[in-house]
């Protein structure tokens, strides 16, 4: 069996952010967007499976993040795709 790699020390400095934010959040708060853009280096960095599960983030999420921006909210689908999407109700 591979023996585990003891954690980078900068995961584990956003791991301790990430756990301080957590305890001091009032519910329904998301998670603010500095925290956000440090993970996404880390993942870069050490692996998006392994940043996501050590510092209890959704792999999808930050996987998402990676991948750059996606539509905006409220944004219309291009030509042809909006008259066929209009089409199928």
């Amino acid at each position: 069996m591979k023996a585990k790699s003891p954690l980078p020390t900068d995961v584990v400095r956003l791991r301790q952010r990430l756990d301080t934010w957590r305890q001091q959040r009032t519910k329904g708060h998301r998670i603010p967007e500095r925290l956000w853009e440090a993970a996404v280096q880390l993942a870069q960095t050490h692996g998006t499976s392994r940043v996501a599960r050590v510092l209890q983030l959704g792999y999808a999420q930050l996987q998402g993040r990676l991948a750059g921006p996606g539509p905006v909210a409220g944004s219309t689908l291009p030509g042809p795709a909006q008259a066929l999407w209009r089409g199928s109700r």
